[in-house]
């Protein structure tokens, strides 16, 4: 188990206060490294999966709130001279703590990186891509400097945190584009891909994670983990669809890829698409960056399956794709709806399984069934 992943059972609750930030009191058996200890824990926020009463299990959210005084001291390592007129804990998002600050003539979002504590290799991955990205006009926040000269500075704790723009627009998370704003974000995520080939890996960090879809093809294990709803035939002929491009994805040319462009990681200003969250990304091929992106915005957020044809046209516009890597794509789609799902069922991820969270993986497992069945005989046909 991650040493930032905390799965606890818990054993007796009482009620300290109203509601949560900081509301519940709970005494737990935490589970870390194979220990256990009985202690009290403050939660920040908590999140109920799994059954009821003393047997519940809950998995907490990494994000916190902290104190205005803190707050202040942070920012002002970057902005000594200016006042605070607001400042929030924003919405979405579980493993780092993002709060949105308002001053007389800006804004700006502080990034208290909870769930890299201890890995500043991770952050300054992160920072340097965002730095590299910016130099090449791509659409990313920008990135403070403190009065001292650092863009890493210590946070509570010595948690790594950083000071970014913040990006004024809208995220359509709930309501499909108008054709015009589609296609303009597909050949924007092709001229961003293009920016991302530019760069180079030099960070010491691990090249690949469970939401990579190599992770798939490397641990057979993953077959016998599967979940109870999901139709023993159908696995099958998915696993079958991997098999015979494994071969072929694994001699395809590599690069960085944001791997997460969905629609809660773009932001609309002005109908122009601005890219965030990086925390997923990885080297691999460019073809597993587009089959994300068809997933979100064509086969999962928005039944759009026609918007691929037009998808694939826009970003071979800026990029052209090989014969392999059209191969590859419809089993790479397939590959990333099944790697959302058996990801919650990799012992001792630290993600549920259970409750509203099974549901959010049922809508995935139908998205991956009415694709495999709509597209399987099809999908070449409308491939550019």
């Amino acid at each position: 188990m991650d040493k930032h992943t905390w799965i606890c059972r818990l054993r007796t609750q009482t009620q300290t206060k109203s509601c949560f930030p900081g509301s519940w009191s709970y005494s737990f058996y935490i589970e870390s490294f194979g220990t256990k200890q009985n202690t009290s824990w403050k939660w920040n926020r908590i999140y109920p999966v799994g059954g009821r009463g003393e047997q519940g299990v809950l998995i907490f959210f990494m994000k916190k709130n902290y104190e205005k005084s803190i707050i202040e001291c942070l920012f002002h390592q970057f902005f000594p001279e200016k006042g605070i007129l607001s400042y929030n804990l924003c919405e979405g998002g579980i493993e780092n703590s993002n709060f949105l600050i308002r001053t007389t003539d800006s804004s700006y979002v502080l990034k208290i990186f909870e769930w890299f504590k201890n890995h500043r290799d991770m952050v300054c991955a992160e920072v340097d891509i965002l730095i590299d990205l910016e130099k090449a006009w791509s659409n990313v926040p920008e990135i403070f400097i403190s009065t001292d000269g650092r863009r890493i500075i210590d946070g509570p704790d010595s948690k790594e945190t950083i000071l970014t723009e913040y990006i004024d627009g809208e995220k359509h998370r709930n309501e499909p584009l108008s054709d015009e704003m589609l296609f303009s974000l597909w050949h924007r995520i092709a001229v961003f891909d293009d920016d991302l080939a530019q760069l180079t890996w030099k960070y010491n960090i691990p090249e690949t994670h469970m939401y990579d879809l190599k992770y798939i093809f490397r641990h057979p294990q993953l077959r016998i983990n599967q979940p109870e709803y999901a139709s023993q035939a159908l696995l099958l002929e998915v696993w079958s669809d991997i098999d015979e491009i494994r071969s072929i994805f694994e001699e395809l040319p590599v690069q960085i890829i944001h791997n997460d462009l969905h629609s809660s990681n773009i932001i609309f200003k002005n109908n122009e698409p601005y890219f965030i969250d990086f925390s997923d990304f990885l080297v691999s091929p460019i073809i597993q960056e587009i089959a994300t992106s068809l997933v979100s915005w064509c086969f999962h957020h928005f039944w759009y399956p026609q918007g691929m044809t037009e998808y694939l046209r826009w970003y071979e516009s800026v990029r052209k794709l090989t014969t392999e890597e059209k191969k590859c794509l419809f089993a790479c789609i397939e590959c990333r709806m099944l790697n959302i799902i058996l990801a919650a069922y990799i012992p001792d991820s630290g993600i549920d399984n259970s409750g509203s969270h099974r549901d959010f993986l049922l809508v995935y497992y139908e998205a991956l069934k009415r694709f495999h069945e709509f597209w399987k005989e099809n999908f070449i046909k409308y491939i550019p």
